[in-house]
Formats: structure tokens, sequence, C-alpha cells
């Protein structure tokens, strides 16, 4: 019986390699390509809700909460930048969100933004998103 060569061999491993990482990196690139597809529309959509004009802030608005929990980030990211009253848009987004995750970045901007606007809805918000988490109701102090 005839045994493959040594040197053909070492060729099928190295076949059987370059396949593997072949393999590899297509799928990498299509999960890398699938992650795309959903942070860069979140991301512009959070900008255009900090930029829009009045009139068109309930449309933006919409854009942003379609995303869900996935625009938190880009949330965040941008209320390290925005104006106040970029700031309060994004409050009302995270409100509208009802996410408790959002609640440490408010808690944040409750206690540290300069304009008290800011400071006084952030710390509202925080305290519904607590209260909902903890499956209790929030009496409004208004």
């Amino acid at each position: 019986m005839d045994y493959p060569s040594f040197s053909f061999a070492i060729f099928l491993l190295c076949l059987c390699l370059t396949m593997r990482l072949f393999v590899f990196l297509i799928l990498s690139a299509l999960l890398f390509s699938c992650a795309q597809e959903r942070e860069d529309p979140a991301r512009q959509a959070v900008k255009r809700l900090v930029a829009a004009p009045e009139e068109k802030i309930s449309q933006e608005m919409a854009r942003v909460f379609s995303f869900g929990r996935y625009a938190l980030p880009d949330i965040e990211e941008e209320l390290h930048s925005a104006s106040p009253t970029g700031r309060l848009r994004l409050i009302e987004a995270l409100r509208r969100l009802g996410q408790s995750e959002a609640a440490p970045f408010l808690d944040i901007l409750a206690r540290w933004d300069p304009d008290q606007r800011v400071r006084l809805q952030a710390k509202e918000v925080c305290a519904r998103l607590r209260h909902r988490a903890a499956g209790q109701p929030f009496n409004d102090p208004k």
C-alpha cells in the first residue's frame, strides 16, 4: 500500500487551513456588515433629531424611536456634544423609548449639565425610568 508523500500531506494541510481562513473571513465580513446596517442609520437618525427644525421634530423622533434600544449608544454619544435644545430632544427620545439602561447617563445629566432645564428634565425622566424598571407607578410632583 502506497502512502502519500510528506510534501503532499503538507500541501493538503495548507489547503485545509487556507480554506478555513477564507471561510472565517467571509463569515466575519458578513457579521460586520449586518451590524453596520443598523448602526449607521441609527446614528444618522439621532443626529437629524438634534438638528431638525421644529416642524420636523416628531418625524425625526419617530425615526429614532423605530430603532429602539439600538439607538441608545448614539443618543448617549450625541448628548455630549448637542446644544441644550438638542439635549432636551434626546432626553424626550429616551423618555419615549422607556429603556431603563438610559438611567445612568440621565443621572449624569441631572447632576452635571450646565443648563437647568436639561438637569430638571433629565432628573424627571431618570426617575420615571427607574420607577418603571422597579414596577412602581411614578407620581409626578407637578
